[in-house]
């Protein structure tokens, strides 16, 4: 099967979104490190209070860029357990009918109201 050059593959989606936040992160904590180095540099008494207003905002789109990322890796973990578990079911109740189907009659009759079975 070949694969279109044109239109990316979820696996190649990942990567770049991957690639995209760790420079996102490794901006904002150089932006952090930054401006303590510069506010210590200039005056070092009145740090905290500059720092606070500075290191809040950054701090505050990382961890959102970082929550919003766990929870889009948690959903599409959800999609597909839930993907395996109607493949599942839809197997087992196959499984069923080819069971009672290889019985004798009475047998399958008398199994079928205990198995939820109704041909």
């Amino acid at each position: 099967m070949s694969t279109n050059p044109a239109t990316p593959s979820p696996h190649d989606s990942d990567s770049v979104r991957l690639k995209y936040g760790i420079i996102a992160v490794a901006l904002g904590l150089g932006a952090i490190l930054a401006a303590v180095l510069i506010v210590l540099w200039r005056d070092p008494t009145g740090a905290a209070s500059i720092l606070g207003i500075v290191i809040s905002p950054i701090a505050a789109v990382i961890g959102a860029y970082l929550g919003v990322q766990v929870s889009s890796s948690a959903a599409k973990d959800a999609q597909d357990r839930a993907a395996t578990a109607e493949n599942d079911k839809a197997n087992a109740l196959a499984d069923r009918a080819t069971v009672l189907g290889a019985l004798d009659p009475q047998t399958a009759k008398e199994l079928s109201p205990r198995l939820h079975f109704q041909p």
